[in-house]
């Protein structure tokens, strides 16, 4: 009898420090630590990786880390979470964790900011990527199904020819050779929000075949796992996976999204 298989899990918890303007706005002193809709977002997001029989040991890994592990709600701590000093940056702070614990492949990682995850949509997300062939599987948003569902909705995109995509806050590291990418990561993240500067490093070819709506999504994610040297896949999420609390203004919209589910 087949058993479940099991994925240790990574869960960024890191902010912008002190002045971050999610936790100014809700009063909190961690965003992570944040209330959103009666409840702070990364016991919502531990709520749903404790109910997800997949997943084994979970690692709050966060700058000031311990600041994260004073003001949890004690309830949304389980007996099968860890805690981890991070870097100054979400990729390096994933370094930090896989260094200090070589678990066993794959390793799931999201983020406490996502307080919209769902089982069903966790789920979906690792069955997808245990399909792919690939170091890295990462979660993304379609900007047609994105502007379909919310069209105020800010977001940033990376537009390709056919379709343009956003980031769900959704990774499997399914190999040791997923770090190269983890790596290469840190020297760029610093342009997450600025599309064109992060394809530019990608390589000037691979920018001016972007400006030209000459690469779609498998052909940009083939030119980048070329750079990085692992791997990379891509797994198609719901719009709704694709919103996180990066801002204040984003917490009318996932409260909202939270009541209807009520």
């Amino acid at each position: 009898m087949a058993h479940s298989p099991k994925y240790n899990c990574l869960l960024l918890a890191g902010d912008r420090g002190p002045d971050d303007p999610v936790a100014r706005a809700t009063g909190a002193t961690r965003k992570a630590l944040a209330g959103v809709g009666g409840q702070q977002m990364i016991a919502r997001v531990l709520g749903v990786l404790a109910e997800c029989p997949m997943i084994g040991t979970v690692t709050i890994v966060a700058n000031n880390v311990d600041e994260i592990q004073c003001g949890i709600t004690a309830s949304a701590v389980g007996g099968a979470v860890r805690w981890c000093e991070g870097g100054t940056s979400p990729a390096s702070s994933v370094m930090v964790a896989q260094a200090n614990d070589s678990s066993e492949y794959p390793v799931l990682i999201v983020t406490a900011d996502n307080p919209l995850l769902t089982g069903a949509r966790l789920g979906l997300f690792l069955a997808a990527a245990d399909e792919l062939d690939c170091d890295v599987a990462v979660g993304l948003a379609q900007k047609s199904d994105i502007a379909h569902a919310y069209p105020k909705m800010k977001r940033t995109f990376v537009n390709l020819k056919g379709e343009g995509f956003s980031g769900c806050n959704l990774f499997l590291l399914k190999s040791p050779q997923a770090l190269a990418a983890v790596q290469f990561w840190t020297g760029i993240e610093a342009s997450r929000k600025k599309a064109l500067r992060m394809v530019a490093a990608f390589g000037i070819a691979t920018l001016l075949k972007v400006l030209l709506g000459k690469l779609d999504l498998f052909g940009a994610l083939e030119r980048v796992s070329n750079v990085v040297d692992a791997r990379i896949a891509p797994v198609i999420l719901d719009a709704e996976a694709s919103i996180d609390v990066d801002r204040a203004d984003h917490i009318p919209l996932v409260e909202s999204i939270l009541r209807t589910r009520t």
